[in-house]
Order: C-alpha cells, then sequence, then structure tokens
C-alpha cells in the first residue's frame, strides 16, 4: 500500500504559503481540519468544505465561503465572487434570525441570479441561501430548522 505524505500544522488558522508547496503537493491543518494544495495557478486552494466567517457589516464572500450574516445591527450587503468559475459556490445563513426585521442583499456583482439581473433580498429569519456558479449564478433557498 502506498503512503501518503503531507505537511502539516496544529496551529489554529495557519495556512501553507505558496512557497511552502509545490504544484499538488498536500498540506493539512490537523487543528482546524482543511486540507489544503497548491493549484495550477500558483494559489494555495482548500479542497473540499466550505469556510465560514461570520459578518456584521458589507462585505464581498469569496468562492467557498460560507457566510453568517448578522444583521442585528443593521441590514447591509454581501456581494458574490467577480468572475466565478464553473462550481464555485457560497453559502450565506441568518446568523441571528433577525433577516426580515434588517434584509440583507446579496450582490450579484454582475453576474445574473437565477436568469435575473437583479440582487437578491433575504427578509425571512432563520433562513440560508447557497448560490453555485455554472456560466450564471443559481440560487437554492432553504430554510434552516429551529
Amino acid at each position: 500500500m502506498a503512503t501518503i505524505i503531507t505537511k502539516n500544522s496544529s496551529t489554529g488558522s495557519a495556512v501553507p504559503l505558496t512557497g511552502d508547496l509545490v504544484q499538488g503537493e498536500l498540506a493539512v491543518n490537523v487543528t482546524d481540519k482543511k486540507l489544503y494544495t497548491k493549484d495550477s495557478g500558483g494559489s494555495i486552494v482548500v479542497i473540499g468544505g466550505i469556510d465560514y466567517v461570520v459578518k456584521t457589516t458589507t462585505y464581498t464572500a469569496a468562492d467557498k465561503e460560507g457566510v453568517l450574516a448578522d444583521t442585528s445591527g443593521g441590514a447591509f450587503t454581501v456581494t458574490l465572487p467577480v468572475s466565478p468559475a464553473t462550481g464555485a459556490q457560497v453559502f450565506i445563513a441568518d446568523a441571528a434570525g433577525t433577516w426580515a426585521t434588517f434584509n440583507l442583499t446579496v450582490g450579484r456583482n454582475g453576474q445574473t441570479i437565477d436568469g435575473t439581473a437583479e440582487d437578491v433580498t433575504c427578509d425571512v429569519d432563520g433562513a440560508s441561501v447557497q448560490f453555485i456558479f455554472n456560466g450564471k449564478v443559481l440560487k437554492q433557498e432553504q430554510v434552516l430548522e429551529d
């Protein structure tokens, strides 16, 4: 049986630098439970999974990112990535259960959402929205369970 050797770190939030890996080499952060590689463009990328961030003000999301949007302090906009690659995805959830009172706007960043050239207003408490990019932005909504 072949053995795969990876570079690893147990420091929380540590991400390998571009000089740490060659294309296709793997690194794991055992504390964060994330696996990284260097892609053909020379960038360090997370393999699989969603990286979550909590936001309370205007923010531009990245591919494979989960945004826990807390609008309890007021409405704001989360903007989708510009020029997303096919398969890119962003997940946005109502972190405070306040979207009905303080709406979250999802900025389309020049893309279409379900074929429509309009931003999306999220106005249902406790909801979550997933955007999957396939040449245009596709939207899938679901309500979180209490």
